[in-house]
């Protein structure tokens, strides 16, 4: 009760293809790889899965206010 919430959209996301690493993703979407891991935090201790969606980037538009 009385906690706020931020939920930030994907903007551009990309469905992991057999054969994809982070750093061939990294490349083919022109990101860093830490921003890639920013992004996705749960895939810093594991293995990509085919299929798997990653967030590339997030909206930038705000939509809201936050109020507490």
């Amino acid at each position: 009760v009385g906690e706020a919430l931020v939920i930030i959209q994907p903007y551009h996301t990309y469905i992991v293809q057999e054969g994809d690493t982070l750093k061939s993703i990294s490349l083919s979407q022109q990101i860093d790889i830490m921003e890639l891991l920013r992004n996705n935090p749960s895939i810093s201790d594991r293995n990509l899965y085919i299929g798997e969606e990653l967030v590339i980037s997030y909206a930038e538009k705000k939509s809201g206010t936050i109020e507490t």
